[in-house]
């Protein structure tokens, strides 16, 4: 799972448990980043964790609900611009209904 999807999966008090001494400003900043990605659906990961590479990423659900994987898209920046961000999204999102979808019946 990617690691902000994953972050934005959990709940704020499971968070702040595994960041208690996360100062109040940078809680703040991540807090505002997490709600972003609840509400989007899918994270964004533009040149943070290498020079010229891009992602999108979202948590998978199991029939219960419980985040228990991730699917991402990482491709070279140059191709990530303007209107393809809505592209892979949406084929973020359909890979993402798949594989719940073979989730919700599958045994405990």
């Amino acid at each position: 799972m990617t690691t902000a999807s994953s972050a934005a999966a959990l709940t704020r008090e499971r968070l702040w448990e595994l960041y208690p001494d996360l100062p109040d400003a940078e809680r703040a900043a991540l807090t505002r980043e997490l709600d972003e990605i609840r509400v989007r659906g899918y994270a964004l990961n533009i040149d943070g964790t290498e020079q010229g590479v891009s992602a999108i990423g979202a948590a998978v659900r199991d029939g219960r609900g419980s985040a228990v994987a991730g699917l991402s898209i990482a491709v070279p920046s140059t191709r990530f611009g303007g209107d393809q961000v809505e592209v892979f999204a949406g084929e973020l999102r359909r890979a993402v209904a798949e594989v719940e979808q073979a989730l919700a019946d599958f045994p405990d």
